[in-house]
């Protein structure tokens, strides 16, 4: 179809101007794989920067994994914009968000209960003291999934710059919380430090965005997914602590709370029906069918 009507010289501008904000995101992203430690160092000890190390690799790794999907996303997303389809836009940025957010939780989940044997399978026993940081950590993933559909949309149609703004406030926030929390609390100061930072992101993506995003609507989803993932996982975690982290029995409880998952997210209207319908056909064309029956879509 015809695309909209563009200027040349404009659209070398704004070309341009992406290029430049663009190149910012991407420094910045680069500056904080490792930036951390760096500062770290000036206010833990090495025994405790050792067991962030491990901590913050596994949650990374899981935010990568995560993050794979977005990939797909934001060329959608340029696609519906170019044609005009502003409504589609704001339609596909919401399943996108719900859809990620609850393999966030599940992957969450999965994280807390089994944190113990991640550890070690990862290191060994004898960093068991970060478990309750990567617990922290993993707490903060359903916030980045909630953000990055968001922050895609704005890099699709033409706000990169607010983009590269939500990743400055969260660099900014996370280094000021670590030299505030760490020295006071330790590692599990850091988690706080990266939760926080996280929560101040989606606050701002959600308020710069040019989506008319229903503020009240996410906020009723996001409450209903935590007590969702609370009611259906924490007996796994209990079952652990009680019995003294059998693993057996943590599997067989946490399978359990999925199936339990997976009848609250058909029950408590998670997706409406379009949604819903929306997101089974574009599962089922991709051959991927089984991910929404895992999830309960």
């Amino acid at each position: 179809g015809e695309g909209r009507p563009r200027d040349s010289r404009g659209y070398v501008h704004g070309h341009r101007a992406y290029l430049w904000w663009a190149i910012g995101l991407s420094l910045v992203a680069l500056a904080f794989t490792d930036v951390d430690r760096y500062l770290l160092a000036q206010v833990i000890s090495l025994e405790l920067l050792a067991l962030f190390h491990i901590g913050a690799r596994i949650a990374r790794l899981a935010n990568r994994l995560l993050g794979v999907a977005n990939l797909a996303f934001q060329p959608e997303v340029t696609r519906l914009d170019t044609e005009g389809r502003d409504d589609r836009v704001l339609q596909s940025t919401m399943i996108f968000l719900k859809f990620n957010t609850t393999i966030a939780m599940l992957l969450t989940a999965a994280i807390i209960v089994f944190a113990r044997e991640i550890i070690v399978i990862v290191s060994s026993r004898d960093y068991m003291p970060a478990v309750p940081l990567l617990i922290i950590l993993a707490s903060s993933l359903p916030l980045t999934t909630m953000t990055a559909p968001i922050t895609s949309v704005m890099k699709a149609i033409d706000q990169v710059r607010e983009a590269l703004y939500c990743d400055l406030l969260w660099a900014a926030a996370y280094v000021v919380l670590i030299f505030v929390l760490a020295p006071a609390i330790g590692l599990v100061g850091i988690g706080f430090a990266q939760f926080i930072a996280c929560l101040a992101q989606l606050l701002l993506a959600i308020s710069i965005s040019k989506l008319s995003i229903d503020v009240r609507h996410l906020w009723r989803f996001a409450l209903r997914f935590v007590l969702v993932a609370t009611v259906s996982f924490s007996p796994a975690v209990l079952a652990g602590e009680l019995l003294g982290q059998p693993l057996i029995a943590k599997i067989v409880v946490f399978m359990l709370g999925l199936l339990v998952f997976r009848w609250f997210i058909r029950r408590v209207g998670i997706y409406d029906s379009s949604e819903r319908d929306a997101l089974v056909a574009l599962l089922e064309d991709r051959r991927l069918g089984i991910v929404g029956k895992v999830i309960g879509v």
